[in-house]
């Protein structure tokens, strides 16, 4: 047993070892004279993030005003009602209501947990209208210091001088019609090129090294081309690709540029940062450059990036959290009608991409049903809902053209829990319930599918979609979707023997890319076309290990990539370019390659009518394409034959400078060698061969 007394175990004067003395020992202390340059920021940063910071706590309070005067008997319903509405924006500690005569004065004191509630709270409670009389004022207790101590010799900010970019539309004006991408390749830092797709190959306008630190990419109209760095996000522009603006926002890890271009959106994941939570997802005035709304770090978005959907003309951005679909209007950046709508069981929801609708669907809970619905904005309607029992899932897909709606629902025929909460469904089927949007009264028709669905695509414009069904075998089927009367009806069924799990249709419709992707044998490609009286495919080629498929603008081309951040052939890496037809005009490998992306174009700037009649004189301006096709190619050979012209006088130039080089060193080598070893005829030997060669036969007869 060994008692609580401390034990030394060595003995101090043992520690020594034999024959050494204090003055032996090494000394450790520092000399008068040093200073440690080392700061605590490097020595103990992870640490110095966690310390406490000194904060005012005005910061986290909000004054509400516009509250209603009660006496006692109505105070514990006030203070009901503004607990509910205050809490939804975070943890409350506490809430002051002044009294006056035992009745309160018409404003509240609402303490919150964190500054960033109080600010949220106060930017979208501010005008919330409790009732016809009531409306609230809300602002943090902290402005009211820094307005009553205003700076009197404040100035107004002098005004940024302009910077002239130039036409960041310059590329549109190329007298080819030629189409740009960028290709990113290499592993950190990464090169980065842009090129012109013209005849017979690419042709490069700018290429950097190190540009972006992560993913690159154009903005929906074509206009930017954002890279990524470790403080923000910088777009570049112009016939130069100069920066033209940057937003800063350290450890970006996430962004999103809206389809108007209007606005951008960027996240940064504060775990392992050391950042603050509060202003982790950033909304920012992409012309400027100015930030216009912060929000807090809330958990999944990543998993379901873009956490904000916007609108089709940018007027509305909305998300779902907690069973709560919160629309946000611009440019004021606060909650449509000031209050979020609650939507019990509400998984997804996505904007139409022409009008301002909300298609979304919610899961079944207890005995209420799941339930497929179309919501108008701004007025928060169902325009048309249609209830499911048995509903496991759903999966929102709208037409490019924003005619159809279609929601892939599976349905369950037993439903089993397991551990942890866990809900296991057997016997799926799967249904397409289609919404007719321009129909009159919205009508919906309902398709059973019996197969398993792999992918479904709307073509952008028009009346037909495509369906991927089966597991071992696939089947491919075309539908046609008509609203006066409503019906859906099969159109042609394709059987693919070799998998396929994608579809790709062109921008402009009528081709279709059927692809397998990011499987073990994925490789497969399937080109089909739809615009003539009868579907029929075109061609079906391979790209072993292909992880990417994009058309280009014009629906001309198709590129099929392998990317080295989703596959593990590095050999393999590269990309292809297709034409709708499936032939292969160009392939080139790439080490390490990372991404190809075509350069998106604005909208056409014609009416339909002026749309439409170009198509009726297509086969006139298809001449007039063919000659300068032909032309260029010509001229594009003329440039090659130039150019392998040049290259043969440099290497002629180059082989007379060796050669006379050789001959002044003449002298030496024979010096060093004892004799002459450039002639051909030392160590030489003749030879005389006879060789006879039969021409001709000839046979006479006496």
């Amino acid at each position: 047993m060994v008692s609580g007394e401390r034990i030394d175990r060595v003995p101090k004067d043992k520690t020594r070892q034999a024959g050494t003395t204090d003055e032996d020992e090494p000394d450790f202390s520092d000399p008068e004279d040093y200073v440690d340059n080392v700061t605590d920021e490097e020595l103990l940063g992870d640490l110095l993030s966690d310390q406490p910071v000194e904060e005012d706590i005005g910061q986290s309070i909000v004054i509400v005003d516009g509250v209603p005067k009660v006496g006692p008997d109505r105070l514990g319903k006030l203070k009901t009602i503004m607990s509910k509405i205050f809490g939804k924006f975070g943890h409350v500690l506490s809430e002051y209501y002044p009294l006056e005569n035992d009745t309160t004065k018409g404003y509240a004191f609402v303490a919150y947990a964190s500054k960033a509630n109080a600010e949220e709270a106060a930017s979208v409670l501010n005008g919330y209208k409790l009732d016809k009389s009531h409306t609230f004022t809300v602002n943090l207790f902290c402005d009211m210091e820094k307005y009553r101590n205003a700076d009197k010799d404040w100035t107004p900010p002098e005004p940024r001088p302009y910077k002239d970019h130039g036409n960041l539309l310059a590329w549109l004006l190329n007298e080819e019609c030629f189409d740009q991408f960028v290709i990113q390749a290499g592993s950190n830092p990464f090169t980065i090129g842009v090129y012109w797709n013209s005849l017979p190959e690419p042709s490069l306008i700018c290429e950097k090294k190190n540009w972006s630190e992560a993913a690159i990419q154009w903005s929906p109209q074509g206009t930017y081309l954002a890279t990524v760095h470790a403080k923000g996000i910088a777009f570049w522009g112009g016939v130069n690709f100069d920066q033209i603006v940057r937003f800063g926002h350290p450890y970006v890890g996430l962004f999103d540029i809206i389809s108007c271009e209007q606005y951008l959106v960027t996240f940064s994941d504060p775990k392992g940062q050391g950042q603050d939570l509060s202003d982790c997802l950033k909304i920012w005035d992409t012309r400027t450059g100015d930030l216009k709304r912060v929000f807090p770090y809330m958990p999944n978005i990543c998993k379901l990036w873009p956490y904000l959907k916007w609108s089709h003309d940018s007027k509305y951005f909305a998300f779902v959290r907690d069973d709560t679909l919160s629309i946000y209007e611009t440019p004021s950046f606060t909650l449509l009608d000031k209050k979020s709508m609650t939507i019990e069981g509400i998984r997804d929801f996505q904007w139409s991409p022409t009008q301002n609708y909300i298609a979304y669907w919610v899961a079944e809970r207890d005995q209420a049903p799941g339930r497929v619905a179309l919501m108008k904005v701004p007025e928060k309607t169902d325009l048309r809902s249609k209830n499911m029992f048995n509903m496991a899932e759903a999966v929102i897909h709208w037409q490019k053209s924003g005619d159809n709606l279609c929601f892939k629902v599976d349905r369950y025929g037993r439903k089993k829990e397991e551990k942890y909460g866990d809900v296991k469904y057997t016997n799926i089927s799967h249904h397409l319930e289609i919404f007719h949007v321009r129909g009159k009264e919205i009508p919906v028709s309902t398709l059973e599918v019996k197969d398993t669905v792999q992918a479904i695509a709307w073509e952008p414009y028009g009346t037909k979609f495509a369906t991927i069904q089966g597991d071992l075998k696939c089947f491919i089927h075309f539908y046609s979707v008509r609203s006066d009367p409503t019906v859906v009806t099969t159109v042609k069924v394709l059987e693919q023997k070799q998998q396929v799990n994608s579809i790709y249709w062109a921008p402009t419709g009528h081709h279709v890319l059927f692809a397998g992707l990011r499987t073990p044998l994925s490789g497969t490609l399937v080109f089909v076309d739809t615009s003539g009286s009868d579907i029929v495919v075109c061609n079906q080629q391979e790209h072993t290990g292909v992880t990417d498929i994009e058309w280009d603008p014009s629906g001309r081309y198709v590129v099929t990539s392998v990317s080295i951040w989703s596959s593990t052939r590095s050999a393999d890496c590269g990309y292809m370019i297709w034409n709708f037809q499936g032939r292969l005009l160009q392939r080139k490998p790439v080490e390490e390659f990372c991404r190809f992306s075509w350069r998106p174009r604005p909208k056409s700037l014609l009416t339909d009518a002026e749309s439409k009649k170009v198509k009726r004189n297509l086969k006139k301006y298809t001449e007039m394409f063919e000659e300068r096709d032909r032309l260029n190619l010509l001229k594009a050979s003329e440039e090659v034959v130039r150019r392998r012209r040049e290259m043969f006088d440099e290497f002629q130039q180059l082989r007379e400078q060796r050669h006379r080089e050789w001959l002044a060193e003449k002298d030496i080598r024979i010096q060093l060698r004892g004799c002459d070893v450039d002639d051909d005829a030392l160590d030489s030997e003749s030879y005389e061969i006879e060789t006879e060669t039969l021409l001709s036969e000839q046979t006479f007869q006496d």
